[in-house]
């Protein structure tokens, strides 16, 4: 049946249609009954109903019968239903609901002359006059959720929809009382309306309510989703009564949380249970039935409804969901709570509800109110739906300030607090995964640019004059800020240690100071010198002072247990007794509480209950060395005497000599967990036993409750008399390095040794620091000087060692060796010197600090020396100053200077040598280089720079004269000359005099030059990254600078050149009669003018991976991969060593293959002549080839059929 139109205006006829079928096909008459709807209405006229072409029948003999009702005035609501007959029976639609039979809840329309022109849609709900008047004005219990007859008719774009015989209702809780009121709209189940049968109508600050859907959905919630709409009663627009800046004329469209809700929400996991929680306020109590199943009717009492499957009565899920949340405690809690509760997701849930500030009573703000659970089948982890968002972003109900707190489910603003809560976000996994997705929302749904569009797109429809949208983005902006500064973003570390002779000074080997903050949405574990301390998550802080905790064992674990009231004398707490007999079970023990894990006896009396109960547990220590202390947790109602391996270590609430009869001496009311600290000694390394007793305060007392867990405290890290480096590192949770650091702490424990003259081989040992050089120490010819690990070496003002025989000064990560000055010296000392000593001395993981009184740290003079992981400080001059050494420098980290070049040196006789690897320079200033060395050709030794990273210079990084180098795999950032009037340029790498470089696979960032090559220097540069070089990448000359002549010659294959000022600077000479640089160019990426250059160059965007953060690796759609030399990838990070080229790329049938070499850079250039490279070659582990040129490739014939690898 329908009407026609939808929408009749005061001048149109409406016709009703009804499609009637009868089983005999003959005799059917139809009368339509209707009438206009009044307070005190008349009778139904009747209409006889035909199937005849006429008076708005389409079609004759269709089965559609028709009749019309003349045109009303505007307003008239008519209601009608229809009746229907053949020569026996009679039927009608809608049927009689009264108790006698009348027409009740019949169908309705209204004439309506309205005309609307805005873009919502628009919902008229049609009651009669009666009923609209009654629903208007309470003339009802509001609590009430009774039902009004409605017919809804409801206009999207230019469609109708009509569903007659709804349910419309009031809704809500504290909003029931308010009009306009919120409603519920109950569609007939076998008339759905685009799939749903319910759809709440909301009154109550609707926009907000809007932005919170759009927002929760966008960010990952499952919630209601909504739309503002028009909303007619009866043709009245009653968004426009009271408080209209609630509504602003339109009413919220939201979706019934119910089954059809979780159909749309959750498509393949829908029929799980929907549960709804409202008042009272009780805080997850369990409600158990006498055989501990759940109490379906006290979990109504409680406020809980069933949303989905109503019809099924099973809580089951609800009930073990309770069980599960009160007796989850802090040790194994994330585990037990895992399964069944989706964690993510309620972490998530409340990130977003703190975010928007919700100031509605509901569990994100500590109140077991207004909230739902669902439970899917095929996940059944419960995950968290929001009930409503009218009092979000500060405004609503309730006025909230931006910086509440950003826990608001531990700190409810009513004054009131949820214990499961607490144990939810005192969880350190959760804790990390909360701030996380704080973090992640700021930066994604929040952030600033994307959160303003959304609220101006969402709020368009708002009056010109309403403040809202700003009010929310003013508020939103204030919130971002508050919660991230509430967050440590950021991995520091400092000591409250005073400060002495530049050092943090302790007299105590165990205290540090040391402590800082940390991004709690990363980090997971920070060590001090590999031991791990403990971490304030919620504050994002943390301490080295003190002991990290490990679970011995945890709270819930297993037991043995005995509950049958019996003697068992004075040896049932000692280790070889026999439990054997006892019952097993899992805490937490106990009665007459809820939530008991193992249910114990106490007999069957309940007036007369046993009055001890023990328990006995087993349990393994690897080392107990380990901890320094030991912390038992433990829960008892109402006294207890705790034993550890036969040895007493507390006794709660219960007479020293108690028997098994004794009373406890004090009741314990809500018991929870007690800490007491636990005699170290009592433990053991192997197996332990630790037994309880645990007795009532009276016979009849209703309960008792036992649990426990031990926590074992690692000792602090400990430090050697003298200086200390202490490395702190932090750690995710895959245990993956983040951030380190160092600093270095003093402790002085008083001794000093005297360091006298060496003339045999000696030991300075750790127990016999810290050493003092009062006057000038020299190490003899054939003598070593060994120093052990930890050890501090101390120099009196202007001192200085020399080595003339060997030192060995090797500490490790844990336990480096410090040079440093006497304490309370007023001035520095005057460095280590090498002199003529070809026995090899080894300096590793060594801080020399303030050797600023000669002229550098360290001088090594035609001596053998290797340097490793050593750090400088407390000097401005060089570091390094070497005269024809043998010297190997390796992951040593270099200090700023503003005085003198960080390395200074000349020449590399035979035999000597000068390699620099993986070591890091930090930046530095005025006009000095930070590596200056001469000297060094092939055929003879070269200097090596390989891996090292430059992070600043304002001069150059390499300023190479008259040298040989090979310069591989460096990086090289932010090179630029500090003084704009300065001549001579900045150049990451800088020849002069005939130098002949090769400078393979290297990165330049942020500089002026990459390299300049003058007088008549020339390089092989293949491989190499140059970005932003903002004056030229590579330059030719420096004119301005004395006399000189241009570089000579460059090959350049297989580099990016991107985003630079120019490619060269002073590539055309500028005086008469000097020749043109040479360059050769070929398959590079450069600019497009210099393409032709050579061949294979090509132009474009490299498409790094990631340029903002400085990774300038390219993407696999990059234009030059692929494109280098043998079809390797251009830029400076493909493979070091040999390239093959050449093999087939898939499974072939040719028994033949050419493979072509190339190893980047190696060929070096003097003059006219090429020094060309050799390799040996062999295939599946045969015999190795006959050396062969570079320029040869591998000829590969006759193979047969499988895998072959080949060698080079």
């Amino acid at each position: 049946m329908k009407h026609s139109p939808p929408i009749p205006r005061s001048e149109d006829t409406v016709t009703i249609s009804a499609n009637i079928k009868d089983n005999e096909g003959e005799n059917i008459r139809a009368i339509l009954n209707w009438r206009v709807s009044a307070l005190d209405p008349d009778e139904f006229f009747q209409v006889e109903m035909n199937d005849d072409g006429k008076n708005g029948d389409e079609e004759s003999g269709d089965g559609t019968f028709t009749a019309q009702v003349p045109a009303q005035d505007d307003g008239t609501v008519v209601e009608f239903y229809i009746r229907a007959n053949d020569d026996q029976f009679e039927r009608g639609w809608p049927q009689a609901s009264g108790e006698e039979g009348q027409q009740q809840a019949n169908a309705l329309f209204q004439f309506d002359d309205e005309s609307y022109d805005g873009n919502q849609p628009i919902y008229r709900l049609v009651m009669t006059v009666r009923e609209e008047q009654d629903f208007r004005f309470r003339n009802f219990n509001s609590g009430s959720d009774a039902q009004k007859n409605a017919t809804l008719i409801a206009k999207q774009g230019q469609d109708y929809d009509i569903r007659y015989q709804c349910g419309v209702r009031v809704r809500g809780a504290g909003s029931r009382t308010r009009n306009p009121r919120n409603n519920r709209l109950n569609i007939p189940r076998d008339n759905p309306w685009n799939g749903v049968t319910k759809i709440n109508l909301n009154s109550q600050f609707i926009y907000l309510q809007f932005l919170g859907s759009r927002l929760a959905s966008l960010s990952g919630i499952e919630a209601a989703d909504a739309k503002p709409v028009q909303f007619r009663y009866n043709g009245v627009n009653r968004g426009n009564d009271n408080d209209n800046n609630r509504r602003y004329g339109s009413y919220l469209h939201i979706e019934a949380i119910d089954g059809d809700w979780a159909d749309i929400h959750y498509p393949l996991d829908s029929a799980g249970n929907l549960y709804s929680k409202g008042r009272p306020d009780v805080k997850w109590d369990i409600r158990s039935t006498e055989d501990g199943l759940a109490d379906r009717g006290a979990y109504i009492r409680d406020g809980w409804s069933k949303s989905s499957n109503e019809s099924v009565n099973d809580w089951e899920d609800l009930h073990q969901f309770m069980i599960t949340m009160n007796g989850a405690s802090d040790s194994g809690y994330l585990e037990r709570i895992s399964g069944e509760v989706n964690v993510e997701q309620w972490s998530r849930w409340f990130a977003f509800m703190t975010i928007i500030l919700s100031r509605e009573t509901n569990l994100s703000n500590g109140t077991d109110d207004d909230y739902k659970l669902y439970r899917g089948v095929k996940d059944p982890r419960i995950k968290l739906v929001p009930h409503d968002f009218d009092t979000i972003f500060g405004l609503g109900d309730t006025d909230t300030d931006a910086d509440d707190s950003i826990f608001p489910a531990t700190t409810n603003f009513a004054g009131q607090t949820m214990p499961q809560l607490n144990a939810f976000f005192s969880d350190p996994v959760i804790l990390r995964q909360y701030y996380s997705d704080l973090k992640n929302l700021l930066n994604t749904v929040f952030e600033k640019r994307r959160f303003d569009a959304l609220v101006s797109d969402s709020l368009d429809w708002l009056p010109s004059d309403s403040d809202v949208s700003d009010d929310v983005i003013s508020f939103m902006d204030e919130r971002r800020t508050y919660i991230l500064n509430q967050i440590a973003n950021e991995f520091t570390v400092g000591s409250s240690l005073p400060s002495s002779d530049g050092f943090s000074r302790t007299e105590e080997a165990g205290v540090t100071g040391l402590g800082g903050s940390f991004d709690p949405s990363k980090i997971a574990e920070i060590k001090v010198n590999d031991m791990s301390v403990p971490l304030n998550i919620r504050n994002g802080t943390w301490d080295g002072d003190q002991a990290e905790s490990e679970v011995i064992f945890s709270s819930g674990s297993e037991w043995s247990y005995l509950d049958d009231g019996s003697d068992q004398g004075i040896l049932w707490f000692e280790q070889d007794f026999d439990d054997s007999s006892w019952a097993v079970g899992e805490g937490e023990f106990g009665y007459g509480d809820r939530g008991e894990d193992t249910v114990v006896s106490y007999g069957d009396d309940d007036e007369n209950k046993h009055i001890t109960t023990y328990f006995r547990k087993d349990f393994e220590v690897t080392d107990a060395a380990t901890f320094s202390s030991l912390n038992l947790r433990l829960v008892y109602d109402d006294g207890a005497a705790v034993y550890l391996n036969g040895i007493e270590i507390t006794r709660q609430n219960l007479e020293p000599d108690a028997l098994y009869t004794s009373l406890a001496t004090d009741t314990v009311p809500n018991a929870g967990f007690e800490s007491y600290n636990v005699p170290v000694g009592a433990l053991k390394s192997g197996s332990n036993t630790i037994a309880v007793e645990i007795h009532q305060r009276s016979p009849s007392s209703r309960d008792i409750s036992f649990n426990a867990e031990l926590l074992g405290l690692g000792a602090v890290p400990l430090m050697v008399p003298g200086i200390n480096q202490v490395k702190i590192e932090s750690f995710d949770a895959d245990g993956s390095i983040i951030d380190s650091s160092q600093v270095n702490i003093w402790y002085d424990d008083g001794s000093i040794t005297g360091g006298s003259s060496i003339d045999k081989d000696t030991t300075w040992t750790l127990e016999g620091g810290p050493y003092l050089i009062a006057d000038d120490l020299e190490v003899p010819v054939n003598v070593t000087l060994q120093i052990d690990p930890g050890v501090t070496v101390y120099f009196t003002e202007g001192k200085r060692m020399t080595v003339k025989g060997r030192l060995v000064a090797e500490g490790n990560e844990k336990m480096p060796i410090a040079f440093t000055n006497e304490p309370g010296s007023d001035g520095g000392w005057d460095g280590i010197y090498f002199e003529s000593t070809k026995e090899e001395s080894r300096m590793s993981h060594i801080l020399q600090d303030g050797a600023d009184s000669g002229d550098q740290s360290i001088s090594i003079s035609e001596s053998r020396v290797h340097l490793e992981y050593v750090e400088w400080a407390g000097t401005d001059k060089t570091i390094l100053e070497l005269s024809n050494p043998q010297i190997d420098v390796v992951r040593c980290d270099f200090p700023s200077t503003s005085g003198q070049e960080v390395i200074h040196g000349q020449g590399l006789e035979d035999g000597g040598y000068f390699n620099l690897k993986e070591n890091i320079f930090q930046a530095s200033s005025g006009y000095n280089d930070i590596i200056n060395f001469s000297g060094g050709r092939r055929p003879g030794p070269i200097i090596y720079v390989v891996d090292n990273v430059f992070l600043s210079s304002t001069d150059d990084c390499l300023d190479l004269d008259g040298v040989d180098a090979h310069i591989e795999g460096n990086h090289f950032f932010d090179v630029h000359k500090d003084d704009p009037d300065r001549l001579s340029s900045a150049s990451a790498i800088a020849a002069d005099n005939d130098s002949h470089l090769t400078v393979v696979r290297n990165l330049f960032y942020d500089i002026d030059h990459a390299i300049l090559l003058k007088n008549a220097s020339d390089a092989v540069f293949e491989n190499n990254t140059v970005v932003d070089a903002v004056v030229a990448a590579i330059s030719f000359d420096e004119p301005l600078v004395g006399e000189g002549v241009p570089g000579d010659f460059i090959s350049i294959k297989g580099n990016i050149f991107y985003d630079n000022g120019t490619l060269f600077a002073y590539q055309f000479s500028s005086e008469d009669g000097e020749e043109d640089p040479r360059i050769e160019a070929d398959m590079n990426l450069l600019p497009e003018e210099f393409l032709e250059l050579g061949i294979g160059n090509i132009s474009g965007d490299p498409m790094f991976i990631d340029q903002s953060n400085s990774d300038f690796s390219i993407s696999r759609g990059s234009p030059a991969a692929g494109k280098g030399i043998n079809g390797s990838d251009m830029g400076y990070d493909v493979s070091t060593g040999a390239i093959i080229t050449g093999q087939p790329l898939s499974l072939t049938r040719k028994k033949e293959a050419t493979l072509r070499i190339h190893v980047p850079g190696v060929a070096g250039i003097e003059g006219e002549s090429i020094f060309s490279s050799e390799y040996r070659w062999r295939i599946d582990g045969n015999e190795w080839s006959d050396p062969a040129s570079v320029s040869e490739p591998i000829q590969l014939s006759g193979l047969s059929d499988g895998m072959h690898y080949v060698e080079v």
